[in-house]
């Protein structure tokens, strides 16, 4: 399965993925200051989720490539509340420490 594939499957299915969190998708392939969000979804909160896909291991690179979306998001609208869920076949301890701190 490709990642276009995973993304497809997601913005398809939010309700599967994510139950109970209202999801409704703004867009595929957004594009933010030259930068492509995968997936972009408002939840019942009314809160930006940005959704980063990544086939295999979650490397260092979309880490940071996600809290850059994050930061371009935060500058278009500061007042807009932000989350961020990566989503990756494998995502090593020390990644999920590092993001966890992150908030």
């Amino acid at each position: 399965m490709l990642e276009k594939d995973i993304e497809n499957l997601i913005a398809a299915h939010p309700d599967e993925f994510f139950p109970g969190e209202g999801f409704k998708l703004i867009g595929q392939q957004v594009k933010v200051k030259g930068r492509w969000i995968d997936l972009l979804f408002e939840d019942k909160y009314s809160r930006h989720i940005i959704v980063e896909i990544k086939k295999g291991i979650l490397d260092r690179e979309a880490s940071g490539q996600a809290m850059e979306y994050y930061g371009l998001l935060k500058k278009e609208d500061d007042e807009k509340i932000c989350e961020i869920i990566l989503v990756a076949n494998i995502i090593p301890p020390e990644r999920v420490t590092f993001l966890e701190n992150a908030g």
